[in-house]
């Protein structure tokens, strides 16, 4: 079996934001996210990391839809009202493999977004201990 390479394909990269940025509510700078987005994956052993781009597959594909939310279509094609409602269905999924699945999403893209020192004057953190008084 040949290794997964240690990057998310932009088009994987492409979903986590999308999908970052109906969950969270919050605006991601591009650049900095696909950096971030990067260095977390290249964390991850490679059954993780294959755990992660099934995520992305089902969350933003045509797949999510079947399971959640009717017609199936992908994330991209759906306007930001469907795309919320997607989901909250899926938070609320009485499958649990839908809610683990959003709730896995989640907290990736909370701590991406928090994680990232050009976010912390939005939400009024002066940063780490010792780097604050720098």
């Amino acid at each position: 079996m040949v290794a997964s390479p240690k990057r998310l394909s932009e088009r994987e990269r492409s979903s986590l934001l999308r999908i970052g940025r109906v969950m969270t509510g919050c605006e991601f700078d591009d650049v900095s996210f696909a950096l971030d987005a990067d260095r977390l994956f290249a964390s991850l052993d490679d059954f993780h990391q294959g755990d992660l781009r099934k995520a992305l597959r089902i969350a933003d594909g045509a797949i999510g839809g079947v399971l959640v939310l009717r017609p199936p279509r992908s994330l991209s094609a759906l306007d930001t009202r469907r795309q919320t409602e997607r989901f909250d269905r899926m938070r609320r999924s009485p499958l649990p493999f839908v809610r683990q699945i959003y709730a896995g999403l989640q907290r990736i893209c909370v701590a991406l977004y928090y994680s990232n020192p050009r976010n912390f004057a939005d939400v009024q953190y002066p940063g780490p201990p010792g780097e604050a008084s720098q």
